[in-house]
């Protein structure tokens, strides 16, 4: 059972990160399309600062949202974030409920 309960509390730890990291990436492109963000003429460590002024990134995220293919910068992918946190905050919720005997049974369900 405490293997069960390191499972769930990991399951958490990955499913908040993912929401925390969908809402970066969401600010991010919401600041582009704003132009709080602008790339044109500006050097790397200068559009690094405005994502750390127009988001809540860290300084581990500015690299990774800076290789997000521009076809991704568009209000589409906004739409497409904005639910996929839904779902992520969901997960959260579930593993928040959870127990390990829940998780027992369930893995049990599987097997057969």
């Amino acid at each position: 059972m405490s293997i069960l309960q390191k499972r769930i509390e990991l399951r958490l730890i990955e499913a908040a990160e993912q929401i925390r990291w969908l809402k970066v990436k969401m600010e991010f492109i919401q600041a582009i399309l704003n132009d709080k963000i602008i790339f044109k003429d500006r050097k790397k460590k200068d559009v690094g600062n405005q994502i750390l002024e127009n988001t809540s990134a860290t300084n581990d995220d500015v690299d990774r949202l800076l290789r997000i293919n521009i076809m991704s910068l568009t209000n589409e992918m906004v739409k497409e974030l904005s639910k996929d946190i839904v779902k992520a905050e969901k997960d959260v919720r579930y593993w928040t409920a959870t127990t390990p005997k829940k998780q027992f049974m369930l893995d049990l369900e599987e097997i057969q």
